[in-house]
């Protein structure tokens, strides 16, 4: 992301009250308000590992995936319906909460049928004689 100074100082810096996600499209959100161009060139080349901070582990499948969907109510509340006591409020934080159960029972199943069907196996000690698996 490049960004004038100009900008960043009209707009503020990165919300951190977003967390891993969701922060890139709150900035872009209100350069945009505030009357700055804001440009995606599908032509950049970026090396990106996708994911790899959340395939750490289900701790980490869980945080990514939780912080993901607040991110998400936070970015509603903030731009698109910052209304108090809105009853729409509910109706919104059911459908993420739910998405939120439904993303991380698929992948709970995806990860225990492939367990279970000998798809993951034991990581193998790098380097040296041993046969004992490292975990």
């Amino acid at each position: 992301m490049m960004v004038r100074r100009e900008a960043m100082t009209g707009v503020g810096m990165l919300d951190p009250g977003y967390f891993l996600m969701w922060e890139d499209a709150d900035l872009c959100f209100r350069m945009k308000r505030a009357g700055w161009k804001v440009y995606c060139v599908h032509e950049a080349a970026v090396a990106h590992s996708e994911g790899a901070s959340r395939n750490e582990g289900w701790h980490s499948v869980f945080r990514a995936t939780v912080a993901f969907h607040k991110g998400a109510y936070r970015y509603y509340r903030r731009h698109i319906n910052s209304r108090a006591y809105d009853p729409t409020h509910l109706l919104v934080m059911g459908g993420l909460a739910a998405r939120t159960v439904g993303i991380l029972t698929a992948r709970s199943l995806n990860r225990f049928t492939r367990r279970a069907s000998g798809a993951l196996r034991p990581a193998r000690p790098v380097g040296g004689a041993s046969n004992e698996v490292r975990r």
